[in-house]
Parts: C-alpha cells; sequence; structure tokens
C-alpha cells in the first residue's frame, strides 16, 4: 500500500530532500533496515549471482543466515495467503542478470499505481504538452506590433515563432538521450528544463529589443522539448498495452490543440493588452504546469529509484 511518505518520495521535493540527506530520509522499501528480500531473489543469491544491492556485506555469516531464514519464512508465508507465484531474477548468459520487479502486482512498477494517480500522471503530462506547444504560437498576434515597435521587418518577425520551433526540433538531441541515464532519469530532466523555461518566460516578456527577444524565444523551444521526446515514453510506462493506444492518441492531440488555440487566446488580450500580455500568459500557463507536476511524480523512471 502507498503511504504519505511513498507519495512525497515520488516528488521532486521529496527526491531533493533524498538527494540532500544522503538517502537518509524518504528511502525506498530496499533502503529500510527490516526489508525482506523475496525468496526467488535470496535463492539467486546464495547460487553466487549478483547480490541485491541492499544486501549488507558487513554483516557476519550467522546473522545473514539467520536474516536469509526469517526471508525465507517471510515469502513463504506470503506465498500461501496470495496464493500467487513471485518473479525471480533471469540469468541471460554469462554473469550478466536481467533485473525485473519482485512481482507482477510490485506496487513499486508504475503500471500497477491507482487509478487516480495515473489520471493525474496523465492529466499533468498532457496540460504539459499543450501548455508548451501553445506557447509557440501565442506570438503570432503580437508580431504586427512588434514590427511597428522595433521597426523589424516582416522576416524578423516570423523568427518570434520560427526559431521557438527550431529549440523544440533541436532539443530531443539533448533531452532524449539524456533522460535513459540511468543516473538521470526523466525526472530531474522533466523538472529542470521545465524550471527554465519558466524563468526565462519572464525576460522574454520583459525584452526591449528584438535580438535578446529572439535569443530568450529560442532557448524557450530548446528547453520546452522534452514535452516532444520523453512525454510519451512516461506515458507508456503507466499505461497497460490495452489502454495505450488511446492514451497516446490523447497526447497527440494536445501539441495540436497548443498551437491551434494559441492565437485565439492572445488575440483577445493583444489588441487591449499589448504583446507584452501574449508572453505573460506564457509564463502563467507554464507556470501553472509545472505546479501540477511538482505535486506528483509523472516522471518517476520505470525500474530506476
Amino acid at each position: 500500500m502507498t503511504t504519505l511518505a511513498d507519495f512525497i518520495r515520488d516528488t521532486p521535493f521529496g527526491q531533493g530532500v533524498r538527494w540532500i540527506s544522503g538517502a537518509r530520509l524518504f528511502k525506498y522499501p530496499e533502503e529500510h533496515p527490516d526489508f525482506l528480500l523475496l525468496h526467488p531473489y535470496l535463492k539467486a543469491a546464495e547460487e553466487g549471482r549478483p547480490p541485491a544491492e541492499n544486501e549488507n556485506e558487513s554483516e557476519s555469516p550467522g546473522k545473514l543466515q539467520e536474516r536469509k531464514s526469517s526471508n525465507i519464512k517471510h515469502t513463504t508465508n506470503i506465498s500461501e495467503e496470495r496464493k500467487e507465484i513471485t518473479g525471480s531474477p533471469t540469468q541471460t548468459s554469462g554473469d550478466h542478470t536481467l533485473v525485473s520487479w519482485y512481482s507482477h502486482d510490485d506496487p513499486a512498477n508504475p503500471s500497477n499505481w491507482s487509478f487516480g494517480k495515473k489520471a493525474w500522471v496523465h492529466a499533468s503530462i498532457n496540460y504539459y504538452a499543450f501548455a508548451i506547444y501553445m506557447a509557440s504560437s501565442l506570438y503570432t498576434p503580437a508580431a504586427p506590433e512588434l514590427i511597428r515597435i522595433w521597426d523589424i521587418s516582416i522576416t524578423v518577425s516570423s523568427l518570434g515563432l520560427g526559431i521557438f520551433v527550431l529549440g523544440y526540433g533541436i532539443g530531443p538531441l539533448l533531452f532524449g538521450p539524456l533522460s535513459e541515464i540511468p543516473a538521470i532519469g526523466r525526472s530531474w530532466v522533466y523538472f529542470v528544463t521545465q524550471f527554465l523555461f519558466l524563468v526565462l518566460s519572464i525576460p522574454t516578456a520583459l525584452a526591449n529589443n528584438a535580438a535578446g527577444f529572439m535569443v530568450l524565444r529560442f532557448l524557450l523551444g530548446l528547453f520546452g522539448a522534452p514535452a516532444l521526446c520523453i512525454a510519451g515514453g512516461t506515458i507508456g510506462d503507466i499505461t497497460t498495452a490495452l489502454w495505450l493506444p488511446f492514451m497516446l492518441y490523447v497526447y497527440a492531440f494536445c501539441p495540436l490543440a497548443g498551437p491551434s488555440l494559441g492565437p485565439l487566446i492572445a488575440g483577445f488580450s493583444v489588441p487591449v493588452k499589448g504583446w507584452r500580455w501574449s508572453m505573460w500568459e506564457v509564463v502563467w500557463s507554464v507556470g501553472l504546469s509545472l505546479i501540477s507536476m511538482v505535486s506528483e511524480a509523472p516522471w518517476r523512471d520505470a525500474g530506476v529509484n
């Protein structure tokens, strides 16, 4: 059963506290001293396969044997109660062992999360993609005013949109591979890039010259790229095979709806409030997206703690 501590641990706040405390706070189940290793994994360790990471090498042989006996007894009782077979490590070739979940109903597996948590994750990811892509076209109603204020050509003004698209076209080349590094994962890529996107949106709304504005728009597109390149992987982690095509369809709709609704949203405000108002709308929309993501853990990597 997921506890409040487990919920907080999976958020960026909990991960930050873990990092600052050296993993002494908000521990994973395997990090607790009373953690009981499931019998198939314990058997694999006894046969000379790679031991589990939580195994304490400093334990004496007698204490270790006592711990193993307790584990076997505990997991046997669980098997009798649940009447189900627990998965075990798979020996592939040589000294390589395929590490998977403890069982099909392992609560740490994102595909076993509760319906409410999955729904929140899907909503956060979809709104994130919508807000980032909407930020690209929110600029278009402001372009005529920038042509007049900064005395630039139509070609230069079109860079406000084109260079943003160039940014989130280049971003996946960086953030896609970066998110696959186990020591980094998706969580920090999501959080850091979206935080930088929000921070850079503020000077974009306050820019006083075309050159600085265009550079900032490129950086916004660059740091908004994870909405394009890794969000689908997150959805795949938490969705069963039966529902995956439908959930990916819903996700794909959001990046298409964002650019379509952007000019409509900014078109009401720019004629009255000026071009800066459209850039402030980027700050508000992405700020709400960041809050929704920080309050949950949609980026928890399958199999990576």
